[in-house]
């Protein structure tokens, strides 16, 4: 049975954050927002050389492709990096280090190929002020209260790069993020494990949100017992991704998880 991946919504306290914190963390969100941007207009005009069309009528976007066109060769001899390539995103965003490039791609490759429509001219970009990280990138920590002296006990800690270039060193600093996190959210968190998250700013309250995307294994109570049941079929959750699919977690009479994805 395939895992569910569920989205689980925290408030930063933005009453505690100073204001170095806060644009910092507009720098970096914005940074990384009009990365995605650029890359995705370099999908759609390159889209003949790096996009192959599945027999399913979908699109795969060639990534080794993408970064001959847009960056350099990492971890190989300078003597053998590429010198030209079309798209100098390095050279247009110096604050970024080589990882958080490759990240925002694999972003905007997901998202080109949600908003994909054939025949059409202008490439399928809409604005959205955030921040997809991955696993590698944020630390989650949780301090007792005999090691922590304020009130605050989960800390979010993303990657700061904007410094990192002008001291020239590959180590980045942390931006460290104060969670307001229930007794609900610590639940939530024990029942699956964190691959991701995003930071999302709301103008209508000002105010900072982390969603944690949580990968969730059904019950083994579930999927051990087979037996028949007279309980009737259960909607278990349905979650709404970005193009507004519904993903729909359906529990059988019989004890089975079935998983459904219905596209509006």
């Amino acid at each position: 049975m395939e895992a569910v991946v569920k989205t689980l919504k925290v408030r930063i306290k933005n009453e505690v954050l100073t204001t170095r914190k806060k644009e910092r963390l507009r720098r970096i969100t914005g940074r990384d927002t009009r990365i995605i941007e650029k890359y995705v207009r370099i999908i759609h005009q390159n889209r003949k050389k790096i996009c192959i069309r599945t027999k399913k009528g979908k699109i795969r976007v060639h990534r080794g492709k993408l970064d001959d066109l847009t960056l350099t060769t990492s971890r190989v001899k300078e003597e053998e990096r590429r010198k030209t390539f079309p798209h100098d995103l390095k050279k247009m965003f110096p604050y970024c280090s080589h990882n958080e490039f490759q990240e925002c791609r694999d972003i905007a490759v997901q998202l080109y190929k949600q908003w994909y429509r054939p025949n059409t001219t202008r490439p399928p970009i809409k604005r959205a002020r955030r921040q997809l990280i991955n696993g590698k990138r944020f630390i989650l920590i949780h301090l007792p209260k005999e090691k922590n002296n304020t009130l605050t006990r989960w800390w979010v800690g993303i990657r700061d790069s904007l410094d990192t270039w002008k001291r020239n060193t590959p180590y980045h600093q942390k931006l460290w993020l104060p969670l307001e996190m229930s007794d609900f959210h610590q639940k939530e968190l024990k029942k699956g494990q964190i691959k991701g998250l995003e930071l999302r700013y709301k103008r209508s309250t000002s105010e900072w949100w982390v969603y944690f995307q949580l990968k969730v294994l059904p019950p083994s109570s579930f999927l051990s017992d087979n037996s028949s049941s007279s309980l009737p079929p259960a909607v278990l959750g349905i979650d709404l991704g970005i193009n507004i699919p519904a993903a729909g977690v359906l529990l059988t009479p019989k004890k089975k998880l079935t998983i459904k994805q219905i596209k509006f």
